[in-house]
């Protein structure tokens, strides 16, 4: 998720799921790397990364769940990640795991026994497990990684955590999975979602989604919660109606027939005005409505191909299906993609529009640009750490007068009158009449040098 491109796509697809609270594994993020911008359907997430690109685990929390944080913990290495909060009325501990390729048995029972002390309230568990809980109905194929033995004591420490495997309470002799691997031209069940059992009364359904944009398949379970408020919608014009020509002319024609029906004699001017803008909006709404109904019904439909290929293809094992489903499964990032290219023109009319001023946007991006360029420490030349700003300035001093062989007497506290005029930093009202900005004057002996500069 390092691209635009690709969170983009997975949060169109998380809206399209309606999903409120989102566990997702192998972020591939890295330390002090990870995109501060994000979904703002999602504005709440906790990641933990790893220090190259991979590993890596987030949570995210819908606008729509009142979740207030209360403590969590994570795993240095990059694969787990809890969370305790409220949500509403109830006390609630999400885990998200990404178990490694080989010990997992192990390290799922050490990390349970680490969660057990962590968690309280509702716990929910999801994650990546890299192995089959069952392999005779987790896998397609007949090769078992795990023996009996092993796979019992990871039953008896989820048993001694309290949850169990919603997907499987509810379908307990179906077959389906969440991973396909090519090399091997087998299908398992590798992602799981465990609840605690106190929330089973409440859950009303439990599904396995389609390869789409990952190499996994999303794993979903609907909980019904009582005390959650709704939250209220605000509507905003989506300007890309305004590019197509058919819809301009739409429009043409309702302001027409608006003004030909109500511009009469006796009509306040002001009142037909503003009752314009109620008529063009609702236009607007219907249009928006039905750009958005066609795009979600060829979704829809590429979706329904993709589940109908896949289920084909689980049993039989065609190149040709496997095929056509990546062809299908490209249609589907290009639809979504169209989404995405709106985000980046959005994106970019923010920074023309606000990037010479002095908004929270150039405020965010000087607050950045002055942690990066900070020198926090430095390595003096016997291998000593220095963090003492006064000591890195000596150091620095030291090393390019060592680099310049420059004497005591050219010492740059010496220079100042003769070569370096002191500096006068003043800021002033803009000179090219725009708000927002100053100009910079550096005031030497002799004369003064303006420089005009958006960012003061």
């Amino acid at each position: 998720m390092n691209t635009p491109q690709k969170r983009s796509q997975v949060y169109q697809l998380l809206r399209r799921e309606s999903a409120d609270i989102v566990l997702l594994q192998e972020t591939h993020f890295r330390h002090q790397h990870i995109p501060n911008v994000f979904s703002k359907h999602y504005p709440i997430w906790h990641h933990v990364s790893y220090s190259s690109a991979a590993r890596g685990v987030s949570i995210g929390v819908s606008k729509n769940i009142p979740f207030v944080l209360e403590d969590k913990m994570y795993d240095p290495e990059g694969r787990y990640l809890f969370i305790r909060g409220n949500i509403a009325s109830s006390k609630f501990t999400i885990a998200n795991l990404y178990a490694p390729n080989s010990g997992q048995i192990a390290w799922l029972i050490h990390v349970f026994r680490t969660l057990k002390s962590f968690g309280e309230g509702l716990l929910v568990l999801g994650g990546d497990l890299n192995l089959t809980l069952d392999p005779s109905k987790d896998s397609s194929s007949t090769n078992r990684s795990h023996s009996h033995r092993q796979l019992r004591r990871l039953y008896l420490a989820l048993s001694d955590l309290g949850v169990s495997d919603v997907w499987r309470l509810l379908y307990p002799e179906e077959r389906d999975y969440t991973f396909h691997s090519q090399a091997h031209d087998t299908y398992q069940r590798l992602d799981y979602l465990f609840m605690t059992h106190h929330m089973l009364p409440y859950v009303v359904g439990a599904s396995i989604g389609n390869i789409l944009v990952s190499d996994h398949a999303p794993v979903s379970v609907m909980v019904k919660m009582h005390d959650v408020p709704p939250r209220s919608q605000i509507w905003r014009l989506n300007e890309t109606i305004l590019e197509d020509k058919s819809y301009k002319k739409s429009l043409d024609q309702c302001l027409n027939y608006y003004f030909k029906e109500n511009d009469l004699d006796m009509t306040d001017r002001v009142t037909l005005w503003e009752v314009h803008k109620v008529v063009i909006r609702g236009e607007l709404i219907s249009l928006g409505t039905k750009i958005k109904k066609d795009r979600q019904k060829q979704l829809h439909f590429l979706v329904s191909q993709i589940s109908r290929l896949e289920t084909l293809h689980k049993g039989y094992r065609s190149s040709e299906v496997l095929e056509s489903l990546g062809r299908l499964r490209e249609q589907v990032r290009d639809l979504l993609n169209i989404k995405t290219a709106k985000a980046i023109r959005s994106l970019r009319s923010k920074q023309y529009l606000h990037g010479n001023r002095g908004s929270r946007l150039v405020s965010s991006l000087l607050k950045g640009q002055r942690k990066r360029s900070f020198v926090y420490a430095v390595k003096s030349d016997t291998g000593t750490r220095l963090i003492n700003t006064p000591a890195i300035t000596a150091e620095f001093r030291s090393f390019y007068s060592s680099l310049y062989n420059l004497s005591a007497a050219s010492s740059p506290e010496r220079m100042g009158d003769r070569r370096f005029p002191p500096l006068c930093w003043s800021a002033l009202p803009a000179l090219d009449g725009r708000p927002g900005t100053s100009a910079i004057y550096h005031v030497g002996r002799s004369r003064a040098d303006s420089i005009v500069n958006p960012f003061w």
